[in-house]
């Protein structure tokens, strides 16, 4: 479990104690390069080895304020950051009605330029990072554990390449849409 030492209260992000029990738990993860904290909290698990929670966005550890809140839909506990900090990638869960099954796709997201675009994927499982490869190239990687026969929607999440420039962006006000966009 992931800890920080940003002085916020966090109790104060919205459903913070509604989905509060014995078991659930918060991860924490600095992004110095750009002076952000990503916070998914009030993480459960939902389903055998699937824990999900909300998402909270703070910039300013010195004046911490918060520029990302969602909690409308929850995340896993998937993130990655390219070099320079600018971007962010987590792993939304949505659960598609209609298909009954649930929806994973690459969240990117761009804080400066407060904007936001995805990459739709068969994928559901978050043991995986994204990885910056050089000139606007990112992508999928697993360790080997993780590459089975068993999980070939990873296996083929982990050939693609994301390139963000080629990427439909969004601004950030629509992300609790995501799912509208998605379904």
């Amino acid at each position: 479990m992931r800890t920080t030492d940003w002085k916020y209260d966090f109790s104060s992000l919205p459903d913070w104690s509604r989905y509060r029990n014995g078991w659930t738990f918060d991860e924490f993860y600095h992004v110095p390069q750009n002076d952000l904290l990503c916070c998914i909290y009030c993480i459960n698990e939902v389903s055998p080895c699937n824990c999900v929670g909300l998402l909270a966005i703070l910039k300013n550890q010195n004046d911490p304020r918060l520029v990302l809140n969602v909690t409308n839909f929850f995340f896993t506990l998937n993130f990655s950051a390219s070099n320079d900090g600018k971007l962010l990638f987590l792993q939304p869960e949505l659960y598609d009605r209609n298909a009954n099954k649930p929806k994973c796709p690459v969240l990117l997201l761009d804080v400066e330029r407060n904007a936001f675009a995805y990459v739709e994927t068969e994928n559901v499982n978050p043991c995986y990072t994204v990885v910056e490869k050089g000139d606007g190239v990112f992508r999928v990687e697993a360790d080997a554990s993780q590459r089975s026969d068993w999980d070939k929607r990873l296996a083929a999440l982990c050939r693609t390449e994301i390139r963000p420039n080629d990427l439909h962006w969004h601004n950030m006000k629509k992300l609790p849409s995501l799912p509208k966009l998605l379904f």
